[in-house]
Order: C-alpha cells, then sequence, then structure tokens
C-alpha cells in the first residue's frame, strides 16, 4: 500500500503473502519512507518498486 505525499511516494504497508511476512508497515502515513528510501532498503523488490512508480505517473497524468 502505497500513499501520495505532496511530489513523493510514501510506502505505507509491504506484506509478503508467500512468506507471510510484513516487509514494511507503518503507522503514521507522515512517518513513511518514500520510495526512494525502500528501494535502497529492498533491492531485491525493484520490480514492486517499479509498479508502484508507474501507478504514480499514471494517477499523475490523469488528474
Amino acid at each position: 500500500m502505497w500513499q501520495r505525499d505532496r511530489q513523493q511516494i510514501r510506502i505505507i504497508r509491504v506484506r509478503n503473502v508467500a512468506d507471510d511476512r510484513t516487509v514494511v508497515a507503518v503507522s503514521d502515513p507522515e512517518a513513511a519512507p518514500d520510495l526512494a528510501e525502500v528501494r535502497e532498503r529492498f533491492p531485491e523488490l525493484s520490480a514492486l518498486w517499479d509498479v508502484i512508480r508507474h501507478q504514480f505517473w499514471a494517477q499523475r497524468s490523469a488528474g
């Protein structure tokens, strides 16, 4: 789950359903890491980060 915060993408929750483990979970969206931070912390999830970035730009273009 991610949220747009002005010009940033905040990552609220990431859960690996295959391993049944939570990778990122925050209760305060303002304290959530941005996309650049999670990309550095979890480079193995680069395909996911690319999808989120694409969704962000698609929403931005539409609205």
